[in-house]
C-alpha cells in the first residue's frame, strides 16, 4: 500500500489499532492521531492511502489475500468487481477450462476459495463493499457448467 510501510504496520499492531489483515478498513483519524509521533497530516496521509487501496480492482484484492497466480489472459477477462460467490463455488475442473490453468493450479485455486479464513476475509470485503457477491457487470466470470 503506497505510503504505508512495514514500520507503520508494526506501529498499528503494537498499539492495538489493528489485530488482523483487514482491520485497517475501519481505522479512523482519532485512532491514528492517538499514536506516538502521528500528527494530523500523517493521519490524513495514511487515511488517504487506505481510501485509495479500497479502490483497487478486485483481482488485486484476491492476489493480496494470497490467491494463486492466474495467466494474464484470465486476469484480463476479469473486471474490477468480481462475483465472489461464483468464484467460491467453482471447482477445480471449472478452473481447468481456462487456458493456461492446469490440474495443479486449478486445485490450488479451489483450495484458496474454499479455505475458511479466506472465505471470512472475502465476506468482510463484501461487507465493506470492496468486493461484491453478485456483480452487475456482464463480463464477470460465471460458474462454468459442471460435467
Amino acid at each position: 500500500m503506497a505510503g504505508i510501510g512495514p514500520a507503520t504496520w508494526r506501529q498499528l499492531v503494537e498499539y492495538d489499532v489493528i489485530d488482523d489483515l483487514l482491520d485497517w478498513l475501519t481505522v479512523d483519524k482519532a485512532q491514528l492521531v492517538s499514536l506516538p509521533g502521528v500528527a494530523d497530516a500523517r493521519a490524513k496521509a495514511w487515511l488517504s492511502a487506505f481510501r485509495q487501496a479500497r479502490q483497487r480492482p478486485g483481482i488485486d484484492w484476491l492476489m493480496a489475500l494470497g490467491m494463486p497466480s492466474l495467466p494474464a489472459s484470465v486476469v484480463e477477462t476479469w473486471q474490477a468487481e468480481l462475483d465472489v460467490q461464483a468464484l467460491q463455488m467453482r471447482k477445480a475442473h471449472h478452473w481447468q477450462q481456462y487456458p493456461g490453468i492446469g490440474q495443479v493450479r486449478a486445485a490450488q485455486l479451489e483450495a484458496f476459495f474454499t479455505d475458511a479464513s479466506v472465505r471470512a476475509m472475502l465476506h468482510r470485503l463484501e461487507e465493506e463493499r470492496i468486493l461484491t457477491r453478485h456483480s452487475p457487470q456482464p463480463h464477470v466470470p460465471t460458474p462454468l457448467p459442471t460435467s
